[in-house]
């Protein structure tokens, strides 16, 4: 029976494969990364966030367990990534867990079809060796774990700024979703238990056999031992095989009630403003930033979900700041009055907005 327990102790070490537990580094959040427009929009909200870049310093490490301040956890291997053994590394992670962050940095949850999203949260990562990106090797994958069950009834996306600069997501379609029969838990307590999973489509059949590999009774001590067997369970429903690296959203598509055309009467002939598109308690939203002074501006086919409400904000060269809250209704028009306001009132506005925090996945049982 020992001999079972330290080959099992050993494969879970192999499975693991990290070397040791890196922390990283903070510094001020990049701003405006991947964006793609020459034309600049000077963009207030960002001051509202506690977002930093975390860089990890990886050296020449050949894996590594990075766990970032919010919860996070990379599983780092060089050998998935396209650089030799000789050429130190560092990691970068972003971690959007509030709501609020997305809104202030402008990562609008739609996708590049029109689909709206539903976001559980939004990292950024990249590798470098100091000089330029390091992609991941074709058909590697990078272990990831998101904190508070967020992968839970969420898809994983990846995202791009168009030439407008608008965050747009496109869905991984590699991941499929299966349920297992947790055969480590039923062999300890005698208890059929399901897991749900998320995992490449050309591994599936291997997460099924290592489901089944493992015979765990081998370490329960005796029938006649009062001690309670340690379950740990070899497959984590929560790890998930990104495809690729920078922006990574954990999302789920929302179905609106209907779609509206709204027109907005440009009268003072405003301009270098941005529109946001918010949704009362769902982590949703679309931007519309406008540059030149129209004297109409038509927001075709809204996606209308509960209470919808439009948020203008537009910050002046001489760095004050200008604001308009509309709530949609049965009208088609209202006009643009945006008046002096001060970052303090967008914050306690966005607060009252994204009230419910991202992590709270209301698939999940609590």
């Amino acid at each position: 029976m020992k001999k079972s327990l330290l080959g099992f102790i050993l494969i879970l070490s192999v499975l693991s494969c990290v070397e040791d537990e890196k922390t990283s580094t903070t510094f001020p959040l990049e701003v405006n990364r991947g964006s793609i427009t020459t034309k600049i929009l000077e963009h207030p909200l960002a001051d509202l966030s506690e977002v930093e870049t975390q860089v990890f310093d990886l050296g020449l490490v050949s894996d590594s367990l990075l766990k970032g301040k919010d919860g996070t956890l990379i599983y780092f291997e060089r050998d998935r990534f396209e650089v030799d053994a000789t050429t130190p590394l560092t990691l970068k992670l972003e971690e959007y867990y509030q709501f609020k962050d997305l809104v202030t940095h402008q990562l609008s949850t739609e996708t590049v079809d029109g689909k709206l999203l539903s976001s559980s949260g939004v990292i950024y990562l990249e590798v470098t060796d100091g000089t330029q990106e390091i992609s991941l090797k074709e058909n590697a994958t990078l272990p990831v774990t998101f904190p508070d069950h967020r992968i839970y009834n969420n898809d994983i996306y990846y995202g791009a700024r168009n030439e407008e600069g608008i965050m747009k997501w496109e869905k991984d379609t590699s991941l499929v979703d299966t349920t297992l029969l947790d055969y480590q838990y039923k062999r300890i307590y005698g208890v059929d238990a399901y897991m749900s999973i998320k995992v490449p489509r050309d591994s599936l059949d291997y997460y099924l056999e290592l489901n089944e590999s493992f015979a765990v009774y081998d370490l329960v001590d005796d029938v006649n031992s009062n001690s309670t067997p340690n379950y740990q369970p070899i497959i984590d429903p929560a790890k998930i095989n990104l495809q690729q690296l920078d922006w990574i959203n954990v999302d789920r598509v929302v179905t609106p009630d209907g779609f509206k055309d709204v027109l907005l009467a440009n009268e003072k002939l405003a301009d270098y403003f941005t529109i946001y598109v918010l949704y009362e308690d769902l982590n949703s939203f679309v931007t519309y930033p406008y540059y030149e002074a129209k004297d109409e501006i038509r927001l075709a086919q809204l996606p209308i979900k509960g209470k919808t409400q439009l948020l203008l904000v537009q910050l002046t060269a001489d760095q004050e700041i200008y604001s308009q809250q509309i709530t949609l209704g049965k009208r088609d028009r209202y006009l643009i009055g945006m008046k002096k306001t001060s970052l303090e009132a967008l914050n306690t506005f966005l607060d009252g907005i994204s009230a419910r925090d991202s992590s709270e996945n209301p698939a999940v049982e609590r």
